[in-house]
């Protein structure tokens, strides 16, 4: 199973989409315990960047001012 498989079979406190070759990521809400949250995957996409997929985009969410990522926009290689 390929990283990008498990992300969108796997949910939990983020919401995953795909489109036409694109994978957007998004915490299930904008509170700061769920944006938090989302940074671990943050981290973990970052990580495995190239694993057919690269980052597009990562929005960091003006609504904290501490820096969190709030969406992740991805580009699939082979769709």
């Amino acid at each position: 199973m390929s990283f990008v498989t498990e992300l969108l079979e796997n949910g939990g406190r983020y919401l995953a989409e795909r489109e036409a070759g694109v994978v957007t990521l998004r915490p299930v809400s904008n509170s700061t315990t769920d944006l938090q949250a989302f940074q671990s995957l943050v981290r973990r996409v970052r990580d495995h960047e190239g694993d057919g997929y690269r980052t597009l985009k990562d929005h960091v969410s003006s609504d904290h001012g501490v820096g969190l990522v709030d969406l992740l926009v991805l580009t699939l290689h082979n769709h």
